[in-house]
């Protein structure tokens, strides 16, 4: 297979580990996707990789959490956005934490808001780290073995794409498309379990 960018990625070294912490802190799924297809194609480190993940997105979730604490009374348009999104979600949030932050990581759009309204609320933040410890284990284990697995079914199709990065947009694709479904499914029952 041809690699267009992939073995200019061997060369960069720590400046990638960086670069995955940054990515996992701003947006995590399409990220631990990609990292996960380099963990497999031998660019990265798998432990190291694993390390730098998991605090990038330990690190961005608490960001989200101190956001809310501090926007906590106050207006605005993230305020706004926040409440608009996280606040039917209130009762779920203090009922059962732990099933709600891990659902909120395949949806687009509300997670962060879900965390932010979680600092809103006053949520201990030691009960916040255990709770987001947790769903951050499993979506990286979800996630990850995704673009683990899909990578490594890639030389099975070599007939079929020339590039190994054609496979990594296709992977993408079909994790947005089962993140679509698997949120709304999931988020349905959130709401039908509050009623």
């Amino acid at each position: 297979m041809h690699f267009l960018f992939l073995n200019v990625l061997t060369t960069w070294g720590p400046i990638l580990y960086a670069i995955i912490f940054i990515a996992m802190i701003i947006e995590g799924d399409a990220s631990l996707f990609a990292t996960a297809f380099l963990v497999h194609e031998g660019i990265l480190d798998p432990l190291a990789t694993f390390v730098v993940v998991y605090l990038g997105v330990m690190a961005g979730d608490i960001l989200w959490y101190v956001l809310g604490m501090q926007m906590s009374g106050m207006s605005g348009r993230v305020a706004h956005w926040i409440e608009r999104v996280a606040k039917p979600f209130d009762r779920q949030l203090n009922k059962n934490p732990i099933r709600l932050i891990f659902v909120s990581k395949f949806a687009y759009g509300i997670h962060h808001a879900i965390l932010a309204r979680a600092g809103m609320l006053k949520m201990d933040l030691t009960r916040f780290i255990e709770i987001d410890i947790v769903g951050n284990v499993l979506w990286v284990a979800v996630v990850g073995g995704l673009g683990y697995f899909l990578s490594a079914s890639l030389p099975l199709l070599k007939y079929y794409f020339r590039y190994v990065e054609v496979g990594l947009l296709l992977g993408l694709l079909l994790l947005v498309l089962l993140q679509h479904g698997f949120a709304e499914r999931a988020l349905r029952r959130v709401k039908e379990n509050e009623s």
